[in-house]
């Protein structure tokens, strides 16, 4: 299961460049995956950071060697925001580099030695690390977007963010980038079926497969009590409505009939659309408190005739603003379908928010169900060298 959580608020307390990729870079990087954070905290604390810390006063971090200033600027430099002047990912990494208190491959092919910086702690080089994990796993899909397994190996972009990730997995906390990568080479070995780990090189990473593993079985044991729990009672977890496909992480987060139905049938769903959807079949049973419509198949009889069709379609690939959003922040929902790669076959996309809505959840669906030229292509092109 490939799972995708995202939380933003409505309205937030500035406007800048970049801002929401800035907030999903450092819940990647500056935090424990067992422990996301709070999405409300993350973005007033990098709101107010952008505030304290313009780009001015970020450079002149850098010229003083001031650890955290650096750390900000190489941050934000990766997403471009707020930030001017680090165009090339080489620039970039060099910087975080520093930070580490290691010689790593920049600094060795630029001649540079570690040196002394100030306010740098063991918090501060580890996400230093996380970041150059993150711009080297970034420049494999960027550089080598097609490559072969050969090409791959040979480059040395997805070794080095393997090297990082296993560094980062030797001691807690462990950013969500490390599994992420390590996630990445095995679906690599899937696809070109081979054992990635058994591929020279690669053998070494021991602490990253062991997270990787872990995490494999955290995961299964957590949708394993998942299942156990909506057993009881089903209705109360998903969408009534056909096709709606939503679901929910508690039982409060979708609304329930308030009809006559018995309360332990009652059907429940994520929107007042698909209440409206699914009263073309639940209005039967719903009047006559009965548990259940009674269902007769069509037999394809010419004698019977439909005076009524029940539509399960939805209109996702276009939605105004104010669908986007859901009705308040709070209970979870999520969203699954079946991963569209040609090497994912049996594999599940999940897609979890509390603060956006049904709507786009099934749009995020809809968008990767569409064929592969209907989808958007961010370039880096310009900006790796």
């Amino acid at each position: 299961m490939h799972e995708v959580v995202v939380n933003r608020p409505p309205i937030v307390p500035a406007a800048y460049a970049n801002l929401d990729d800035l907030v999903i870079l450092k819940q990647e990087l500056y935090y424990d995956y067992r422990k996301p954070p709070d999405y409300r905290v993350v973005y007033r604390d990098i709101v107010q950071m952008i505030h304290d810390y313009p780009y001015e006063r970020l450079q002149r971090g850098v010229q003083l060697k001031d650890g955290p200033m650096m750390l900000e600027l190489g941050i934000r430099s990766i997403v471009g925001c707020e930030v001017q002047g680090y165009n090339y990912m080489e620039d970039v990494l060099e910087l975080l580099e520093r930070l580490t208190g290691l010689e790593l491959p920049i600094m060795s092919l630029t001649g540079k030695t570690v040196e002394e910086i100030h306010g740098v702690d063991y918090k501060l080089r580890k996400r230093a690390l996380a970041a150059c994990a993150w711009l080297n796993f970034l420049c494999h899909f960027t550089c080598d977007p097609e490559g072969s397994l050969y090409a791959y190996y040979e480059r040395p972009w997805l070794h080095n963010a393997a090297y990082y990730a296993t560094m980062l997995c030797l001691q807690e906390p462990i950013p969500p980038i490390a599994l992420r990568i390590g996630n990445w080479l095995m679906q690599l070995g899937r696809r070109y079926r081979v054992d990635i780990r058994a591929m020279e090189g690669f053998e070494k990473f021991a602490a990253l497969w062991r997270t990787y593993d872990d995490f494999m079985i955290s995961q299964a044991a957590a949708e394993k009590q998942r299942l156990t729990k909506i057993l009881g009672a089903p209705n109360r977890y998903r969408c009534a409505a056909d096709g709606c496909g939503i679901q929910a992480i508690n039982s409060r987060a979708l609304r329930k009939c308030s009809g006559n139905c018995p309360e332990q049938f009652k059907p429940h769903y994520c929107s007042l659309e698909c209440q409206k959807k699914h009263w073309f079949v639940h209005r039967y049973a719903c009047k006559r408190c009965l548990p259940s419509p009674p269902i007769v198949d069509d037999d394809n009889d010419p004698d019977w005739v439909d005076i009524e069709k029940y539509d399960t379609r939805y209109i996702d690939n276009s939605l105004p603003d104010w669908l986007i959003w859901s009705e308040w922040n709070g209970p979870e929902i999520f969203i699954d379908f079946p991963h569209p790669g040609t090497s994912y076959e049996g594999d599940i996309i999940r897609v979890r928010s509390k603060t956006f809505g049904p709507e786009f959840l099934r749009s995020y669906r809809w968008l990767w169900q569409a064929p592969s030229f209907l989808r958007v292509n961010i370039d880096y092109s310009e900006w790796i060298s």
